[in-house]
C-alpha cells in the first residue's frame, strides 16, 4: 500500500500551469482526497486533524553542532496529514514522537566514516521513533514504532543541514502514517489548480468575468462539505461551465479560449472527484484542443492524463490492498538496541565467528554499523554515480571486531569473510547476503538495502529455510539451498508480490496469498507459510 502513496508524488510531480501571455492568472492549487473510498470507512466524516510533535533533544543538539536555530514550527508544517484540514483540535489527534536521534559525524568513534559520497554531503543518522493516533474522543486507533536503526543519508550540496533534518524526520512521520493514510482515509491524495480567468486590457468581450471566477470557487469549500453532498453541490457548477463548453465571443478570441480550457477542465476534474470516470474522459479531447501550448506543447492536458491514471492505479491496487493491524504491538527491545551504543555497535560477550576458511575466533565480538544502509537523497545524479551507489551495496564491509584474551589489540574482520557467529549460550547463527524484497516509501531515491547479515535460522527443510535477522536489521527473510541470497520479506508495501514472486512454483501458495492468508510479517505467519509451502509443494 505504501506503494501507492509514492507513485502519487511521481505521477503529479509536474504543475498544470498556462503561458505567461495567457488571459489567465497563475493558477492557485487546492488539495483533496477523492475518489476512491477507504478500505475501512470507519472515519469517513473526519475532515480535520492536530499534530503534536515530541522532539528527542538529540535532534536539537545536532543542529547546535552545525551552529543553526531549531524551528519546531517547520518542521510542524511538514508533518501533516495530507487532504485534510488542520486545526489545534482536530477530528484526527496525531502524536509523533522522535524517542532517539544521534548524529554520528558529530561524536568521537572507533572508526571511520564518510562525511562525504560523489562530492555531496553525506550523514550518519541513527533514528527511534512512535505514532499514535487517537480519534475525536481520544481513544487510540492506530499505532506504529519504528525501532532503532541507522543509515548513511546522502543530499545534494547546496542542501543545509537544517533543511536536510527536518526532511528525515518528516520523512519518518509519514513513512509511520502511511498505511493509516491509505488504508482509512481516501486516495488519492492529489494537487489541483484553481484557475482564475481575466480579461485583457483592450477586450471588448462583455463575457461576465466575475461570474466565472466565482463558479470554481466550489473547489475551495469541498473540506467543509459531507462528502456524500459532493455531487449535489457540483451540479449547478457542473450546469452552468456545460454551456461554456463551446462558448463563442467574436469581441475576444482567446478569452474564448480561456472560457472553453477551464471550462472543460473543470467538468473534468469535478466528474473525477465524484468518481464520475465516464464523464471524465468525455472532456479530454476538448482540453487537449483548448489547452494553451508552449513550443507546440500543451501545458496541461498531459497532467490531467496523470491524474485519471492515478485513480486507475488505486483502484487496482484496492482490489489487492492488505488488511492492516490498527494497533501495533510495541516491539521490545534487546540490550544492544535500548543501549547507549544502539547506533554504532553491537557489543557480544563471550560469543565467536568463524570465517569461510574454517579459522574459529573467540571472545567478545564487536559488531559495527561503520557500512549502514544508504538512502541517497540527492535531487540530481548522473548515471556513474547511479553506478556506483549500486556497486558499494550494503553491509559487507561491516566491521567485525573481535577482542580475544590474551591478545592486545581486536582480531578486526568484516561481515562478508564470515560464515557463522556463536552467541554465549553456543546458538549458532548463519551469515549471508540478503536481497531485499522491499520497498521505500520516496521510489524516487535511491536506496541500498541490500546487505549481509547474521540468522537465526528458525526452520529448515531441504528446500527451504526460514529465518529471522540478528544483525543489522530485524525483518524475516527466506532462502533456499540452490539460492546464494536470503529473500527479506517486505512488511507492507510489495508484500503480496514479493511472496507471489518468490512461491511462483506452489500455487496453492499464490492462492493463499491472494486470500490474505500471509499479510502479517511476523513469527507466527511467516510459520504458517513456511508449513504450508512444505505441505503442498515441499515433496
Amino acid at each position: 500500500m505504501k506503494k501507492l502513496l509514492f507513485v502519487a508524488s511521481i505521477l503529479l510531480a509536474s504543475s498544470f500551469s498556462f503561458a505567461q501571455n495567457a488571459r489567465v492568472a497563475l493558477p492557485k492549487q487546492f488539495v483533496v482526497r477523492a475518489p476512491i473510498a477507504p478500505i475501512d470507512g470507519s472515519f469517513e466524516d473526519y475532515k480535520s486533524y492536530s499534530v503534536k510533535l515530541n522532539i528527542n533533544q538529540g535532534f536539537k543538539d545536532a543542529f547546535q553542532f552545525f551552529k543553526l536555530p531549531y524551528n519546531e514550527e517547520i518542521l510542524t508544517q511538514r508533518c501533516g496529514l495530507g487532504g485534510l484540514k488542520f486545526q489545534d483540535s482536530g477530528d484526527f489527534k496525531i502524536v509523533y514522537t522522535l524517542e532517539r536521534f544521534e548524529l554520528l559525524n558529530s561524536g568521537n568513534l572507533d572508526y571511520l566514516i564518510q562525511t562525504t559520497y560523489q562530492n555531496a554531503p553525506a550523514y550518519y543518522i541513527g533514528l527511534q521513533s512512535s505514532l499514535k493516533i487517537m480519534d475525536k474522543a481520544g481513544k487510540t486507533i492506530f499505532t506504529r514504532y519504528h525501532i532503532p536503526s541507522i543509515k548513511m543519508y546522502v543530499t545534494d550540496r547546496e542542501n543545509k543541514f537544517d533543511s536536510f533534518a527536518y526532511d528525515i524526520v518528516s520523512r519518518d512521520y509519514a513513512n509511520l502514517l502511511s498505511e493509516f493514510s491509505s488504508y482509512y482515509l481516501y486516495t488519492p491524495n492529489n494537487d489541483y489548480k484553481l484557475f482564475t480567468l481575466t480579461k485583457g486590457r483592450k477586450s471588448k468581450s462583455t463575457f461576465n468575468v466575475d461570474e466565472f471566477n466565482q463558479s470554481t470557487q466550489v473547489f475551495t469549500v469541498l473540506l467543509d462539505v459531507e462528502r456524500k453532498n459532493w455531487a449535489g453541490m457540483f451540479g449547478e457548477a457542473q450546469k452552468y461551465w456545460k454551456s461554456l463548453a463551446e462558448y463563442t465571443d467574436p469581441e475576444d478570441e482567446d478569452l474564448q479560449k480561456d472560457v472553453r480550457f477551464i471550462s472543460n477542465y473543470n467538468l473534468a476534474i469535478s466528474s473525477l472527484l465524484i468518481n464520475k470516470m465516464d464523464e471524465f474522459e468525455t472532456y479530454l479531447p476538448q482540453i487537449k484542443k483548448y489547452d494553451r501550448t508552449f513550443l507546440g506543447m500543451a501545458q496541461n492536458y498531459g497532467n490531467v492524463q496523470d491524474a485519471q491514471k492515478l485513480v486507475k492505479y488505486f483502484i487496482d491496487a484496492n482490489k489487492d490492498a492488505m488488511k492492516v493491524e490498527p494497533i501495533q504491538a510495541e516491539p521490545v527491545l534487546s540490550a544492544q538496541q535500548s543501549g547507549p551504543n544502539a547506533f554504532k555497535y553491537y557489543e557480544l560477550e563471550n560469543s565467536s565467528v568463524t570465517d569461510e576458511d574454517g579459522n574459529t575466533y573467540a571472545g567478545n565480538v564487536r559488531l559495527f554499523f561503520d557500512f549502514p544502509e544508504i538512502e541517497d537523497l540527492r535531487s540530481r545524479q548522473s548515471s556513474s554515480g547511479f553506478s556506483q551507489l549500486m556497486n558499494q551495496i550494503g553491509s559487507e564491509k561491516t566491521s567485525v571486531w573481535i577482542y580475544m584474551e590474551g591478545e592486545k589489540k581486536p582480531k578486526r574482520t568484516n561481515l562478508k569473510k564470515l560464515s557463522t557467529f556463536k552467541d554465549s549460550s553456543g546458538k549458532q547463527y548463519n551469515i549471508g547476503r540478503v536481497a531485499s524484497g522491499g520497498l521505500s516509501l520516496f521510489v524516487t531515491n535511491q536506496t541500498n538495502n541490500k546487505h549481509y547479515a547474521i540468522f537465526d535460522e528458525l526452520k529448515k527443510s531441504e528446500k527451504l529455510s526460514l529465518n529471522k535477522e540478528y544483525f543489522p536489521l530485524t525483518s524475516f527473510a527466506f532462502k533456499r539451498p540452490t539460492e546464494d541470497s536470503y529473500t527479506s520479506l517486505p512488511s507492507y508495501a510489495g508484500r503480496r508480490k514479493t511472496l507471489r514472486t518468490y512461491f511462483a512454483d506452489c500455487p496453492t501458495i499464490v492462492e493463499n496469498v491472494g486470500k490474505g492468508l500471509y499479510d502479517k510479517n511476523d513469527a507466527e505467519t511467516n510459520t504458517k507459510l513456511f508449513n504450508d509451502y512444505m505441505a503442498a509443494c515441499g515433496k
